[in-house]
């Protein structure tokens, strides 16, 4: 039964937009920075980031628990104060953009090179960021039921292939299970709990979540869920191309679409997943652009968001056309830029604001 339109999302809504905005994830370039960290056991690295980032978590629980109606850019002035804030949230401001923007190019990359090779990369990329700009204006709400009406399609699209390759699969590639060792799969594991980082920002949504029971239920389902199916998806990578093969395998995904044939109506696997994916990857970005503009909103006090999205779709344009090498020079930026700085920030950052609201609650009182 559908809730009446109040502009806020409910525990099902705000759980697909994180299924959506970090699943998605196992399709773009993330899996080869795990491939080439954890080796044949990649496939642990969730499940050890997923069990790391339930601290941060936890503890912007119990800020927003505090803070009742206050966003994570609230929390963020009211503990550090106007000047420290400020710059803190201008640090978070610029690696979205920046994350957005990288991400979309990556999914630009993928459907030039795989799908539509002869489109130029700026038509391709300009269709995108308008879908997502259009997905992004018309509202949280409307974003949130968005993915929850698409999101079982994603899902049962991913199971279906699971279940027609399972046969071709080897299970004997995972071993030696520890990989290249206990002590690096822990290393590698918290350099890579970042890719969550999506469990801290999204607390900006947080005000037009309906109640912190919701925000909290969908929060730890999502965490569940999402570790469970990156295990999952990992394993089968491993299993299916092998290690070392599978390390220069740029998007194992769509090359484990490419490499299944469904009878003679669907002759290619890869044609019928684009649909679903292209849907997620808009919804996943429209959520970024909602994610940045509610940063600038709450920082200067504005009333309303949707003006700021226009211009920040143009910087987001602007921004994914740099990069020249369609894939290296990507996938170094999110390993390096983000996985490495920027993201290790905003996972440490409610650590770090629940430390100073301890010590500024014991010097007042």
């Amino acid at each position: 039964m559908l809730q009446p339109a109040d502009g806020k999302v409910g525990t099902r809504e705000l759980f697909a937009i994180f299924l959506i905005s970090i699943g998605i994830k196992l399709s773009d370039g993330t899996p080869m920075l795990l491939l080439e960290a954890g080796k044949n056991a990649s496939w642990v690295l969730p499940l050890v980031a997923g069990g790391i980032i339930l601290v941060p978590t936890f503890l912007i629980l119990s800020l927003l628990k505090k803070y009742k109606s206050k966003n994570l850019v609230d929390i963020v002035f009211i503990v550090t104060g106007k000047y420290i804030g400020f710059i803190i949230c201008l640090v978070i401001l610029f690696a979205i953009i920046f994350a957005n923007a990288l991400n979309q190019r990556t999914t630009v990359n993928i459907i030039s090179t795989m799908f539509f090779p002869t489109t130029p990369i700026f038509i391709i990329f300009l269709l995108l960021i308008g879908s997502s700009f259009a997905v992004a204006r018309v509202g949280l709400e409307a974003v949130g039921r968005t993915a929850w009406i698409v999101l079982p399609y994603i899902k049962i699209v991913l199971f279906l292939l699971f279940l027609l390759i399972i046969n071709e699969i080897h299970f004997d590639f995972l071993f030696p299970i520890a990989g290249p060792g206990l002590d690096v799969l822990l290393k590698e594991s918290f350099s890579y709990h970042t890719i969550f980082f999506e469990f801290i920002l999204i607390a900006l949504f947080f005000p037009w979540v309906r109640d912190h029971k919701s925000y909290k239920t969908a929060t730890l389902l999502a965490i569940g869920f999402i570790v469970l199916e990156m295990t999952i998806t990992m394993a089968y990578f491993v299993m299916m191309f092998d290690y070392p093969q599978v390390a220069h395998i740029a998007y194992p995904f769509q090359q484990l679409t490419k490499m299944l044939e469904v009878g003679t109506i669907v002759t290619s696997y890869e044609g019928f997943f684009l649909a679903f994916w292209i849907m997620a990857a808009v919804v996943r970005f429209s959520i970024y652009l909602l994610l940045s503009a509610f940063i600038v909103t709450s920082m200067f006090q504005l009333k309303d968001y949707k003006p700021i999205l226009l211009p920040l779709a143009c910087l987001t344009l602007l921004v994914g056309l740099i990069p020249e090498n369609q894939t290296e020079t990507t996938f170094w930026m999110r390993d390096v830029f983000l996985l490495q700085l920027s993201w290790y920030f905003v996972t440490m950052l409610p650590v770090l604001i629940w430390i100073a609201n301890k010590v500024k609650e014991r010097f007042n009182g």
